[in-house]
């Protein structure tokens, strides 16, 4: 087709014509790019995540208690839109068939781990003011439930299900599965997603106060994980105790910083007990990996959504304040101010 006859209005101008219909498809095949370039970097992260996750596994090969991804891949399509989920899509189905299982459970497993994303970045969206979600104590709860509820639960079923049927998991061993599979991802969603958000929401200037305060607390939270949790230090019965200690810098950044800081101290803590764990130290270890997993992804989450649930209400309590103040004054004391204006 000729380019005059796509473009009425160059008729008589086929130089021009050509030019603008070449500059064009140039823009578009760069945009196609940075599209293609774009969602393979959130793919690749997405592997590396679930390959060192499922490392971890003990109970089924695909089910591991540590799960990143979810709280990774939320936050992605929270930050930059639905029209990434193919990648996670791509990153939970390599991660996945290279595993354990057949493609068909893998496609089954990446459709379910898609649809977790979406399903929970949709509600956000919609219930949840979305990226602002954790500026409110109301808005924390909510993103609390709907990771609680509807999403995570969604991967999960499908992934258990998928392998179940097709015979890759014992119908006996279902149960202790979907948990493990369950609280990983709903770990992953509560201490990641937080952190991802917050940092991608921050302003590229941070004051220079801010930013030693912010230095100060992270400071303090990675020598609290290495005396709680690290297996760098003797295990002893009197050690178990420390763990106590790790809310201290929680409530010191809910109280002094900001949600982004609060919710990066969680994350820190819950890599230092990770570890701890792992290395069969610290105060989570049981008679299985499995089992001191799920103690771990219990103080995760305890410590995460409520140190992350007060730090919003530190933030809004002064316009709060200030609410409350200006609703006070009386009608008389508001005709004074106007008549002495």
């Amino acid at each position: 087709m000729n380019q005059t006859t796509r473009w009425p209005l160059l008729r008589g101008r086929p130089m021009l014509a050509d030019k603008l219909y070449t500059n064009l498809r140039a823009a578009d095949v760069r945009r196609l790019l940075e599209y293609v370039v774009e969602l393979t970097g959130i793919a690749v992260i997405y592997v590396g995540l679930a390959k060192l996750s499922l490392a971890l596994a003990s109970i089924h090969p695909s089910a591991t208690p540590i799960w990143p991804p979810t709280g990774y891949a939320l936050a992605v399509v929270l930050l930059l839109g639905y029209r990434i989920s193919p990648a996670i899509f791509l990153g939970a189905l390599l991660a996945n068939v290279t595993t354990a299982g057949s493609v068909g459970t893998s496609l089954a497993i990446a459709t379910g781990n898609t649809l977790e994303s979406l399903v929970g970045a949709y509600l956000i969206n919609r219930w949840s003011d979305g990226r602002s979600t954790f500026d409110t104590p109301a808005g924390v709860a909510r993103f609390a439930v709907i990771c609680f509820v509807p999403s995570t639960i969604i991967s999960a079923t499908v992934g258990v299900g998928s392998l179940s049927l097709a015979g890759y998991a014992d119908w006996s061993e279902v149960r202790s599965i979907w948990t493990t599979w369950w609280m990983g991802d709903l770990a992953g969603a509560l201490v990641i997603t937080p952190a991802i958000v917050l940092w991608g929401t921050t302003p590229a200037r941070i004051e220079r106060r801010v930013l030693i305060q912010s230095c100060v607390i992270y400071a303090a939270t990675i020598a609290v994980g290495l005396i709680a949790f690290s297996p760098l230090l003797e295990q002893s019965p009197t050690r178990n105790s420390l763990a106590f200690f790790a809310i201290l810098p929680l409530i010191w950044s809910a109280l002094r910083c900001n949600q982004r800081d609060t919710a990066t101290t969680a994350l820190l803590l819950s890599c230092f007990a990770v570890w701890g764990t792992m290395s069969n130290a610290g105060p989570f270890v049981s008679s299985s990996l499995n089992e001191s997993f799920l103690l771990l992804l219990t103080f995760m989450i305890s410590v995460s959504v409520p140190s992350l649930a007060l730090s919003a209400d530190v933030a809004v309590r002064p316009a709060r304040s200030q609410s409350c103040a200006c609703s006070s004054s009386t009608p008389n004391e508001l005709n004074t101010n106007a008549d002495a204006a």
